[in-house]
């Protein structure tokens, strides 16, 4: 009899303990709203789980991909805007032009508000930009000139000068998207302006109009060079400031004019240290200079990729030649590749956008960079190429707001997928509150009586035992 007792008291508190771990299991998913609390709970359910919750943390990263996409495109046509604006505003000044009763004077008035109005929507087109990513104008190429103009250099300017404006036509008439600047190497380290501007702007023709001798001192083009492409910022120079290239240019490019060779050194460094600091910096850099010269420079330009060519005498009659010939090395530059925006978190060419604006609002790009309104003909020419700018800045923001619908679906499309995966994973993992409530309160309940039962079952082997002694 008390060895029944006592098998029973087994069977008791193995039921006392299933009923334990009931509640422990129940008080556990209800504290933490999970039916799986541990891969014990449901291996299979576990692991479709976390490759739900993988694909969703993944699509939270893509929908915050197409919003900065969203907002880059929104810039673009913010900026698109403001061209429309001067571009109408260039046109009224063309229709003022156009009329015969201007004198010399008023029109004179009227072309230089048109010139400043020409530049600010070359400086809007190449500052609106996303980050660093410029998305208004595409400059796959940037050339800087470091021009020597030591009083040597006197009978060469012209020459040089002419050379210059003939190859903005050219890179123009090429349809190159180029950025051009001019620095100029005299009394100083660097005497000058060091800015990059679009082709056909009227900052870089006056600049070469600005051209001139400005002192006598010697030259030193190593500490030109090296200031100038940024790789050294030299202390004692007039402008330390770099050439502003482009992160995303497919080519940079100095090109070095001078009639000497070295005639002063303030860096100290020799040929072959300047061309591979300007290499390992990604700068090409092409000299032209006086026959006899070429040793001197042809280290720079072997170890960028560039070329050495004679100016051709103390008039410079072969600068425009070796010009020509340099834009023709440009001509292959291929513009940046498209952008693409990761969409989805998956690996597939499908998954991702292209952000394909195929934007160049600067004044080359809407035809009209060399525009002017200075008399009537060319006012009432300016007029025809207006039109057609206003047109192509229509077209352009047509295509901006092509692309900001295609990426609203493809974020409304992941946000709505982001939802149905939430809710799948959802399913297999939370737990429903309204069973483990119930689970609960049975499991308790089983335990309480568990344990009375227990310790009366206890209480009645004690007394038998008791009664027989």
């Amino acid at each position: 009899m008390i060895t029944t007792s006592l098998a029973g008291d087994g069977v008791l508190r193995r039921n006392l303990a299933r009923s334990m771990d009931g509640l422990r299991r129940a008080s556990a998913r209800l504290g933490s709203g999970l039916r799986i609390t541990r891969a014990a709970d449901d291996p299979a359910g576990l692991a479709i789980a976390e490759n739900l919750d993988a694909s969703v943390r993944g699509k939270r990263a893509a929908v915050r991909n197409l919003n900065d996409a969203l907002s880059a495109a929104a810039f673009a046509d913010g900026g698109l805007s403001e061209i429309a604006d001067k571009v109408k505003r260039l046109r009224e000044l063309a229709v003022q032009a156009a009329s015969e009763t201007l004198d010399d004077d008023e029109r004179a008035y009227v072309e230089q508000e048109y010139q400043g109005v020409l530049v600010e929507i070359n400086r809007i087109a190449v500052t609106t930009s996303w980050g660093d990513q410029p998305l208004l104008s595409e400059f796959p190429v940037m050339v800087g000139f470091v021009l020597d103009l030591s009083a040597s250099m006197a009978g060469e300017l012209d020459a040089l000068k002419a050379a210059l404006s003939d190859f903005r036509a050219t890179i123009a008439t090429a349809g190159l998207g180029v950025g051009l600047g001019i620095a100029g190497m005299g009394t100083d380290l660097l005497d000058g302006a060091t800015m990059m501007a679009d082709i056909g702007v009227a900052d870089f023709d006056q600049l070469v109009a600005g051209v001139d001798v400005v002192g006598t001192a010697a030259m030193d083009p190593w500490s030109a060079l090296l200031n100038v492409s940024g790789v050294a910022d030299l202390p004692g120079s007039d402008d330390p400031d770099a050439f502003s290239f482009r992160e995303d240019s497919e080519k940079k490019v100095l090109v070095l004019v001078t009639d000497t060779g070295v005639e002063r050194n303030v860096t100290g460094s020799s040929a072959s240290d300047v061309g591979t600091a300007l290499a390992d910096a990604g700068i090409e850099v092409h000299t032209i200079n006086q026959s006899g010269h070429d040793g001197t420079f042809s280290p720079v330009t072997s170890a960028t990729g560039g070329s050495t060519w004679d100016m051709g005498g103390g008039q410079g009659s072969n600068i425009g030649a070796s010009l020509d010939a340099i834009a023709a090395t440009l001509s292959g530059a291929e513009p940046p590749p498209e952008l693409q925006i990761q969409a989805n978190d998956r690996n597939r060419d499908e998954d991702r956008l292209p952000f394909g604006l195929e934007v160049d609002a600067t004044a080359t790009g809407l035809g009209i960079a060399d525009s002017s309104v200075a008399t009537v003909d060319e006012a009432r020419e300016a007029l025809d190429a207006l039109d057609g700018a206003l047109t192509q800045v229509g077209r352009l923001r047509a295509g901006v707001g092509a692309t900001m619908n295609r990426i609203g679906h493809a974020l409304a499309v992941q946000e709505r997928t982001i939802l149905d995966l939430e809710s799948a994973r959802s399913r297999i993992l939370d737990a429903d509150m309204a069973v483990e409530a119930a689970a609960m309160a049975k499991h308790r309940i089983l335990a309480d009586l568990g344990m009375s039962v227990l310790a009366q079952s206890r209480k009645l082997a004690r007394d038998a035992v008791l009664s027989l002694l």
